[in-house]
C-alpha cells in the first residue's frame, strides 16, 4: 500500500473521529497546545521524499494525516485569529451620516424608544453579547472589518445591525467583538454566525425573541426572566450549546435534533415529543425552544 493511500485513509477517518469527540464532549482541544506542534508536519512531510524502507514511509504517513486532521478540527471548531492583540476599530454607518473609525462606540438614543433589534452577523471568531444599563448599544471590537447601522423604523423601534466582517484573521486583525445593548428596552435579536465561540448573556434583558443560525460553533447562553414569553430559535449543525435557564420560568423544547446529545435539566418528554417543565403551566413566566441541530450537544441547565 502506498504512502499517500494510507495518508488519505488516516486523514478522512480521523478527522470523523475528532468531529465526533468534540460534539460528543468527549474530548477537549486546546488551540495553544496543537499549535506548539503543528511544525513537525513539514518534518514528517520532508522524510517521505527521502528514500526510506515503505513501512516507514506508511508510519509517517499515518502519524501525518492523525495530526493534519486534529489541527484542521482545533480551527474548525474554535474559529482562528484569537491570539493576537491588535488594536481595534469599527467602521460606523448612521442613517446618511459619514463612516467613521474608532477603538470604542457607544451611542445613545432618546427615552422614547422602548424596543431594540439586533441583527449580528459574523463568521469565524469570537463573540460575546451582552448588556449595559446606559447605552442603546456598545461596541469593543478586535478588528476593522465591521460595520454598524442603526434604523429606526418608528419612534419607539432602534434596530442594530452589526457585521462583523467575513474575512479571515491576519496579521492585522483579530477576530473578537464584544457587542452590549440597552438592558432597559424589549429585544429581538437574530445572530449568525460561522466556527464561532459565543457567549450571550442575556440575563437582564427583556428578551422577546432570539433567533441564532450557527455553524460548528460553542455557544453558552444566559436567560432571565425578565419577560412574561421568550421564544429561542436555533438552527446549527455540529454544535455545543450550553443554555441556562431560571429555574422560576416554564420552560419547552421541541425541534428536530437528529443524532444529537441532549441533556433538559428537569424536563419531561411528553407524548407529542415535547420536553416540558413541571412549572410550565403555573409559571408567569415562558420560555419555548425549537432547536433545528443535528450531530450537536444541547444542553439546557435550570439554576
Amino acid at each position: 500500500m502506498k504512502a499517500k493511500v494510507v495518508f488519505w485513509g488516516t486523514f478522512l477517518i480521523f478527522l470523523g473521529l475528532f468531529i465526533l469527540m468534540y460534539n460528543f464532549d468527549i474530548f477537549e482541544f486546546k488551540l495553544s497546545e496543537i499549535l506548539t506542534w503543528w511544525p513537525i508536519l513539514f518534518i514528517f512531510w520532508g522524510a517521505l521524499l527521502l528514500k526510506l524502507p515503505e513501512i516507514v514511509k506508511q508510519l509517517i504517513a499515518a502519524v501525518s494525516g492523525v495530526l493534519l486532521s486534529l489541527i484542521i478540527v482545533v480551527f474548525f471548531a474554535g474559529g482562528i485569529g484569537f491570539v493576537n492583540d491588535f488594536s481595534p476599530s469599527i467602521k460606523v454607518t448612521t442613517g446618511d451620516s459619514t463612516d467613521e473609525v474608532c477603538e470604542e462606540k457607544a451611542d445613545r438614543l432618546e427615552e422614547k424608544v422602548k424596543y431594540g433589534r439586533l441583527n449580528f452577523s459574523g463568521g469565524a471568531g469570537k463573540f460575546t453579547i451582552a448588556s449595559n444599563s446606559d447605552y442603546f448599544y456598545k461596541i469593543n471590537s478586535g478588528t476593522k472589518d465591521c460595520v454598524i447601522n442603526i434604523d429606526r423604523p418608528d419612534d419607539s423601534t432602534a434596530v442594530l445591525n452589526y457585521t462583523f466582517g467575513e474575512g479571515t484573521a491576519s496579521a492585522n486583525s483579530n477576530r473578537t467583538t464584544r457587542v452590549e445593548v440597552d438592558e432597559n428596552l424589549i429585544w429581538d435579536m437574530d445572530l449568525s454566525t460561522g466556527a464561532a465561540k459565543m457567549i450571550v448573556d442575556l440575563a437582564k434583558i427583556r428578551l422577546s425573541e432570539l433567533n441564532i443560525d450557527a455553524g460548528a460553533s460553542d455557544t453558552e447562553i444566559y436567560l432571565g426572566e425578565t419577560n412574561s414569553l421568550t421564544k429561542v430559535n436555533i438552527n446549527c449543525g455540529a454544535a455545543k450549546f450550553k443554555i441556562s435557564v431560571p429555574k422560576n420560568m416554564g420552560c419547552s423544547v421541541q425541534g428536530d435534533m437528529a443524532l444529537s446529545k441532549k441533556i433538559f435539566e428537569g424536563l419531561k418528554e411528553n407524548s407529542a415529543g415535547v420536553f416540558i417543565s413541571d412549572n410550565y403551566y403555573s409559571s408567569k413566566g415562558k420560555i419555548d425552544f425549537y432547536i433545528d441541530g443535528a450531530i450537536s450537544t444541547i444542553v439546557i441547565n435550570r439554576d
